[in-house]
């Protein structure tokens, strides 16, 4: 398997414009302007309940492998869907959102079903070093079936860097960190009694902690979400 080009961090099929007008006001297809689809965008991405990986990327400047957040890969084809929704037809269309909403349930059931050797509410830190491993691959083929989805192409040139590769004061596991809370925000955005009627302290850890702590940790405090989430719990 091959690792994809990117720029600069930025994968080049879906790298941004750096030509024509900021505003896509002048497009015959859209009245939204830049910043309006990239809040809008930034929403869309940090409310994913999986955490950001660590995609391997080819980058030109250097001829290296290094990792890029697989949250910006997310958000340019997001941006590009959105961009280039007129010229697909309905049933494309149609076709990518179940396939997208698919996935979601997935993620959920196949996180869910994992044998942590502890009951559901125990943190990550009780769980088996296996079941977080396993964790940590769902979340991976999750995300190459969702670009697949997006790209409407085959994804098998897509790879990640272990888990255990990742030091606690890089990049993705600040973004892991500040994704949690974000997506933790999100969800009590729609349900206001999430802590009046089930506190969960692990979920108030600060963030400046969460930066400090192992990227596993990030990683599988998402899935503790979930699993509290599918249990009923939260």
């Amino acid at each position: 398997m091959r690792a994809m080009n990117v720029r600069e961090s930025r994968p080049i099929f879906l790298s941004p414009t750096t030509e024509g007008p900021t505003s896509l006001s002048n497009h015959p297809k859209t009245t939204m302007s830049w910043d309006n689809l990239e809040e809008l965008l930034s929403f869309m991405v940090a409310s994913q309940p999986s955490c950001p990986l660590p995609l391997i990327t080819l980058h030109e400047s250097t001829g290296e492998n290094k990792p890029t957040n697989s949250n910006d890969l997310l958000f340019e084809m997001m941006r590009q869907a959105l961009y280039s929704a007129t010229d697909l037809s309905m049933e494309t269309k149609q076709s990518m959102n179940t396939s997208k909403k698919q996935l979601h349930e997935r993620l959920h059931r196949d996180i869910s079903a994992v044998d942590t050797g502890c009951p559901v509410t125990d943190p990550p830190t009780e769980w088996t070093e296996a079941s977080r491993e396993q964790i940590y691959g769902i979340m991976c083929s999750n995300f190459r079936d969702l670009v697949a989805v997006y790209t409407r192409k085959p994804t098998n040139d897509i790879r990640f860097l272990p888990m255990d590769s990742i030091h606690p004061t890089t990049r993705i596991n600040t973004s892991a960190a500040e994704h949690f809370h974000a997506v933790r925000d999100i969800t009590r955005m729609g349900r206001p009694s999430w802590n009046r009627e089930n506190p969960q302290t692990i979920m108030e850890i600060p963030i400046q902690d969460l930066c400090r702590r192992p990227y596993w940790f990030n990683v599988c405090l998402h899935a503790h979400k979930i699993r509290l989430e599918e249990a009923n719990i939260i």
